[in-house]
């Protein structure tokens, strides 16, 4: 039980993180093509 925990915690850890990297990486570009 303990496992299925650390693993969900894991890969939602890393969801997020990839998240916030896919939003920076938005926010990054769209800034870039306001201000070239």
């Amino acid at each position: 039980m303990n496992v299925a925990i650390l693993l969900s915690t894991y890969n939602g850890e890393k969801y997020l993180e990839e998240q916030l990297d896919f939003i920076a990486a938005s926010k990054l570009s769209g800034f870039c093509s306001v201000y070239p």
